[in-house]
């Protein structure tokens, strides 16, 4: 499976061929300036934690969703509300069980709700509308 990272400047997942197309257009435009950076030191200077926009996802079904909200959108006060407990897991089976998210999730936000989907779809490696379409059935 594919890196996926977060920039949250953009407020938009990004996945690691997209990384790629950018450094491969960075080299088209600046050769010289790249000849001694591989595409890993390329991600690595993107990074937040070098000053960069992005943050790598590394969540798994065994992630509790309260950790990677608050890792991905530290600004978000609703964050700290989100169950402690909850995992990527307990939201699939409450999913495919027709429960209610909200109550896995610990809060009614229909924002958490979008952003714990797309994260959801990223790790079941399927499309987004998979997940959503799962919930309203």
């Amino acid at each position: 499976m594919a890196r996926v990272f977060f920039n949250y400047e953009m407020d938009e997942y990004v996945y690691e061929n997209e990384i790629l197309d950018a450094y491969c257009e960075a080299l088209k435009k600046d050769p010289s300036s790249y000849r001694t950076t591989s595409f890993e030191d390329f991600i690595n200077n993107c990074l937040d934690v070098n000053g960069g926009d992005l943050i790598e996802l590394k969540a798994t079904m065994e992630t509790k969703l309260r950790d990677y909200y608050m890792r991905v959108f530290p600004a978000d006060d609703l964050g700290e509300d989100l169950n402690a407990t909850a995992t990527f897991q307990d939201l699939i089976k409450a999913l495919i069980c027709h429960r209610d998210v909200y109550e896995v999730f610990g809060v009614g936000d229909s924002i958490i709700r979008e952003r714990m989907f797309a994260q959801l779809s990223f790790i079941l490696d399927c499309e987004y509308d998979d997940i959503y379409h799962l919930w309203l059935k």
